[in-house]
This record gives C-alpha cells, sequence and structure tokens, in this order.
C-alpha cells in the first residue's frame, strides 16, 4: 500500500506558508478520497484512502519539519510498508514558484524534512517537488520558506492541486509521465 507523505509544520502558524505546500497538497488529497477521518497516530496525521480500487494513505508528520523521517518511520512500520512505496510531497527553492518535478532518488537540497527521512530511509522514494521560488538573498531562506503565499502565488497552488488530483491515477500507478502531463 501506498503512503503519500505531505511535509509541512503543524500549527495554524504555518498553515498557509511556502514550507506547508505538502500538507496543503495532502489536505486536497483528503477532501477528495478520504475513507476515513484523520487519524492522530504515529507522529502525525493520516487517514486512508481509495481511488478506483487502490487503497494507499495520506500522512502528514507532526514533529515538525526536521524530524519528519521519524513520523515516517513510524507509519511505515505499522503497515509494514517499504521505502519504494513511499511518495514525498515537499516544497523545492530550486524551481520557480509553482513548477513541479517528479525524482525518484538523489540528495535532499539542504530540504530538513527530507534530510530527516534521508536519515532513516536512504535516498529511493519517490518524491514530488513543487516550487517555491528562492529569495533574493540566501540569508532570508528561514524567513522566506516560513511565509505565506501571496494572493497570487496561492491562487496559482491551488490550480496545481487541481492538477494534483486529475493525476492521482497516474501517480497511484507509477505512470509518471502522465501524472506530470497533468500539468501542462
Amino acid at each position: 500500500m501506498k503512503i503519500i507523505v505531505g511535509l509541512g509544520n503543524p500549527g495554524e502558524k504555518y498553515k498557509f506558508t511556502r514550507h506547508n505546500i505538502g500538507f496543503l497538497v495532502a489536505d486536497a488529497i483528503y477532501e477528495q478520497y478520504a475513507q476515513t477521518t484523520w487519524i492522530n497516530k504515529f507522529g502525525g496525521l493520516y487517514c486512508k484512502c481509495l481511488f478506483k480500487n487502490e487503497k494507499f494513505l495520506i500522512f502528514k508528520p507532526e514533529t515538525f519539519m526536521n524530524r519528519s523521517g521519524l513520523a515516517v518511520r513510524s507509519i511505515t512500520s505499522f503497515f509494514k510498508t517499504n521505502v519504494s512505496q513511499l511518495i514525498v510531497i515537499h516544497d523545492d527553492l530550486d524551481l520557480s514558484i509553482g513548477q513541479i518535478k517528479v525524482k525518484s532518488s538523489g540528495g535532499h537540497a539542504g530540504h530538513n524534512g527530507l534530510k530527516s527521512i534521508h536519515q532513516i530511509f536512504g535516498d529511493q522514494y519517490l518524491r514530488i517537488r513543487i516550487g517555491i521560488g528562492r529569495p533574493e538573498h540566501q540569508t532570508e531562506v528561514s524567513s522566506y520558506v516560513l511565509s505565506n503565499f501571496s494572493p497570487s502565488q496561492m491562487k496559482q497552488m491551488n490550480t496545481h492541486k487541481k492538477a494534483f488530483l486529475t493525476g492521482m491515477a497516474s501517480l497511484l500507478t507509477g505512470n509518471l509521465r502522465c501524472f506530470m502531463n497533468s500539468f501542462t
């Protein structure tokens, strides 16, 4: 069973920040496919979902970004899921706002959530990278990722969330080329 992990930080303070795009997409998937309410367990919130007879889980670690791996290890251990069944959705500074790319292995590019997951699982899991752009100065990265999207950027993100839902069948079956076509 696949586990879709949306990365973010818990709490209202962070709800609409750039760093929480993984949570925002997880919430959109929940609204469309959830078979249960959110269940608070494994260091986060998860729910069981169904799409065309394909069961999967959505998980939002609530351990804060830099400890995401601990929560992901807890849920994967319980459901006996291996790393090849993980799909992690996260923000990416190296992509322009709203740009989406799929990555199946490689480095964490300094992303603390991915760094935490890498320490436990290595790098052989699927990632959906959602661009948030980069601040003008490198010293502003922390405040930038924890700031809210502008209204026009949020509108663009909402468009991508809808496209993400359109591509769910392709994502769940591993047809990543077709999944990426959902965003063109």
